[in-house]
């Protein structure tokens, strides 16, 4: 193996598809819910970028990071929110797990020689498993095939050797036996277990501790030549997707874009399976899959809190025809004073729009289905309507969903508003359906006109609350509950006032295809309210005050998207 260089830190299917797909993928990782456990291996203050030098062009996922926490910016923000993560090194659970895994000890067998760059890579995931939803796997030994690795960067070679010896005699002392194999003056030690592990064998590689679910894992990394053009540095899939990664990244893992396009191809023959034939848009997604170069996802430490990023690399040029000639709508992005514009008492807020395409998609898929194609006929002529005139030619525009918080029965409202393209369209479209209804219900819904802050709505009064609908400039509003209907027609101060909404959205992409804004501590004060909030969790949740998330309309002219999700966390 070649000379390693010193590392030196460098100064919708159809709308839209793939922001879905990454939207998805951010919140299926758990980033928000494992924060507290990955961090401690996440945040850093450089980004070694050494170990992808190490592996194969075939790595399937490859997340680096760095246990170097002492000079990063806004440490006591994140001290307080992670305690245990920030001051991992002396943290009791950690040490105990280190203990009963492998019988070493953080400060004394660890630290010692741990160095700036830490790494897990995995290659050989059978997709075909992987994609059956609901399967279960209980070790290794289930995902035949699978070869995975932990590479830590080390500054002491004497004190690695000792560290690894260390956890080879604690293990030994538990029963376990190793056999060692010796290539081009590499130890590689293996476990003979039955049951394969992610640590089932390791050594020492140059400068590296390399742990691996098997022997041959590490005899490739040492047999590979790190300049050479089979290595996942040299990959032209990994290079796209590094160029396009925010530039303070700590912490990031990479998904190659080939196991995107079988994943979705394996989920699909699963479903055809189960179904008796291909779902509906398969195709589309799975053009869509087969254009992106890499998914990665992101992780930094910014002034006001945490920010997470799900960012795709795309060849624009391969993307089917008929999500080309959408580019251009999805690329649309929503006024930035649509969320603010909320009331200030929203729990959560979250605003989108609606193209005027939607029309034709949903067309589309009543078409596809013969039972739901006479299903709609027959509420047409049962109703009087025709709902591509009366509904879809005008429904599209910028839309918010918001709740809020009541006083009555049902402690929990919200409302829809639509600021539809051409208001008269709607007013006209609106007022046929309610006349429609009439007439079905014997001319009477039991609406009547009241009042809610600024605006004017018809209204159903119901034991539970009261819901109803009304328009507030040019703006359709659909409702539940008396705050959320004055709150919808601009009642009292507004979101954008807030510094909590202003610190948030601050840090998210601008322009974006929307944003949501979830106000913590009205969470925590509602979730009281109902006595379903335990004490310890409350405590937890206290230096929080907001999440908010927004992605880049569409896909940019160089082939990259991003959505970004952020953590708010107290002074």
């Amino acid at each position: 193996m070649s000379n390693l260089p010193t590392f030196a830190p460098p100064a919708a299917p159809r709308r839209p598809a793939l922001i879905l797909i990454i939207l998805l993928a951010v919140f299926g990782v758990g980033l928000i819910g494992a924060g507290s456990v990955a961090l401690a291996w996440s945040l850093i203050n450089q980004r070694a970028n050494s170990i992808p030098q190490l592996l194969g062009a075939d790595t399937q996922i490859y997340a680096a990071i760095t246990p170097n926490l002492r000079d990063l910016p806004n440490i006591e923000r994140l001290r307080r929110a992670f305690p245990e993560a920030v001051d991992y090194e002396t943290d009791p659970a950690t040490g105990d797990q280190l203990r009963e895994l492998l019988g070493v000890e953080m400060q004394q067998d660890v630290m010692p020689w741990l160095g700036a760059e830490v790494a897990f890579a995995a290659s050989g995931l059978p997709v075909a498993d992987l994609a059956v939803i609901g399967a279960e796997f209980e070790n290794l030994n289930d995902l035949e095939g699978a070869r995975l690795s932990f590479i830590l960067a080390s500054r002491d070679r004497d004190a690695a050797l000792a560290f690894l010896a260390k956890q080879r005699a604690h293990r030994e002392a538990q029963g376990e036996q190793f056999v060692e194999q010796q290539i081009e003056a590499v130890t590689i030690v293996a476990s003979q277990s039955a049951e394969r592990s992610p640590i089932s064998a390791f050594a020492l590689v140059g400068e590296y501790v390399v742990f691996a679910s098997d022997a041959d894992t590490i005899a490739a990394i040492v047999a590979r030549d790190s300049d050479g053009p089979d290595t996942l540095q040299a990959s032209s899939r990994f290079q796209a997707l590094q160029a396009v990664l925010p530039e303070d990244r700590m912490g990031y893992v990479y998904l190659d874009g080939v196991l995107l396009r079988d994943l979705v191809e394996a989920g699909g023959a699963q479903a055809a399976t189960s179904l008796g034939e291909q779902p509906q848009g398969l195709n589309d997604t799975l053009a869509v899959a087969n254009a992106v170069h890499g998914l990665g996802f992101v992780i930094a430490a910014v002034d006001v809190g945490l920010r997470f990023d799900a960012v795709a690399a795309i060849d624009v040029a391969a993307l089917p025809a008929n999500l080309q000639a959408s580019l251009a709508e999805m690329r649309l992005p929503v006024s930035a004073e649509r969320s603010g514009a909320v009331g200030a008492a929203a729990i959560g807020t979250l605003s989108f729009r609606i193209p005027p395409s939607f029309a034709d998609q949903i067309q589309a898929a009543i078409a596809e289905v013969p039972a739901a194609a006479e299903q709609v006929a027959e509420y047409e002529q049962m109703l009087g309507l025709n709902l591509e005139q009366d509904l879809l030619n005008w429904f599209h525009g910028e839309a918010v969903l918001t709740v809020t918080a009541e006083t009555g029965e049902v402690p929990v409202g919200g409302y829809f508003a639509l600021a539809p393209d051409d208001p008269q369209a709607a007013q006209s479209g609106v007022g046929r359906i309610i006349t429609a209804l009439e007439e079905l219900a014997g001319g009477d819904l039991g609406l009547s006109e009241a009042t809610y802050g600024n605006g004017s709505y018809q209204v159903l009064e119901l034991p539970e609350g009261v819901g109803g609908y009304g328009f507030v400039g040019n703006d359709l509003v659909i409702g539940f509950g008396a705050n959320a209907l004055a709150a919808a027609s601009g009642s009292g101060a507004n979101l954008s006032e807030q510094r909590a909404y202003q610190a948030a959205v601050g840090g998210l992409p601008s322009p974006n295809g929307g944003v949501l804004f979830i106000d913590l501590p009205a969470v925590r004060t509602l979730a009281r309210d109902l006595d379903e909030l335990d004490a310890e969790v409350e405590a937890r949740l206290e230096p929080f005050r907001a999440i908010a998330a927004a992605a880049t309309p569409g896909i940019s002219d160089s082939g990259t998207t991003r959505a970004t999700l952020l953590v708010l966390i107290g002074e």
